[in-house]
């Protein structure tokens, strides 16, 4: 069985305009996780000055688009949602490969993750149920 081709994908998210914690730093950076990733795989986003918005660059992301298998599980830790009910751990307002998604695994907790499929040229496809 041959690997499947991987491609390098754009990620954004967008971080709430307020930190929420109370007792912990919000100076950390957003990194971002893919369920293709081994540990210590994971990458720091880069802010874009002047406003909410965290960009990256994922690479060696397998193409698994049309759909043959299981969706890549993508998720954020934001230390301005640290004190919240997930921990850190969002994937809400979160990009990959220019598709904004919206199907969530877990939702509202701490292994919360967006379900996305990823095709030959980078772009994401949010799962058709």
């Amino acid at each position: 069985m041959n690997p499947p081709r991987t491609v390098s994908v754009t990620v954004e998210y967008r971080q709430p305009q307020g930190c929420l914690n109370v007792t912990t730093p919000c100076d950390e950076p957003v990194i971002f996780f893919g369920s293709w990733m081994h540990p210590g795989e994971e990458f720091r986003l880069t802010p874009d000055p002047g406003s909410y918005v965290w960009r990256g660059t994922a690479r060696g992301v397998p193409v698994n688009y049309p759909p043959r298998d299981q969706a890549h599980l993508v998720r954020i830790f934001d230390p301005f949602l640290r004190e919240g009910p997930g921990g850190g751990v969002t994937a809400q307002r979160l990009w990959v490969g220019s598709e904004l998604l919206d199907k969530f695994d877990q939702p509202g907790g701490h292994d919360e993750s967006a379900l996305v499929y990823v095709d030959e040229n980078g772009l994401g496809h949010d799962p058709f149920f």
